[in-house]
């Protein structure tokens, strides 16, 4: 998915845009983070709050899910 450099330069880069909006991906199904993003939903880490349950992604992986929901036109 890239040199880890690169990947970093990104995640920096991202994390910084973050900081600028607040925003939140959702998908209904986790299987589908990896055919869509290559994330791996089952080496998320699960947490429950407040009676809901849901995955955190990486920072690293948030990037690949928003680079690729940049060019979904869902």
């Amino acid at each position: 998915m890239g040199d880890a450099k690169s990947n970093n330069e990104e995640i920096r880069a991202f994390i910084d845009k973050f900081r600028e909006h607040k925003f939140a991906i959702g998908f209904s199904f986790g299987e589908d983070l990896l055919p869509f993003a290559g994330v791996d939903y089952k080496n998320l880490k699960a947490v429950k709050d407040d009676g809901s349950a849901y995955r955190l992604l990486t920072a690293e992986d948030y990037l690949y899910v928003y680079k690729k929901s940049l060019k979904d036109s869902y």
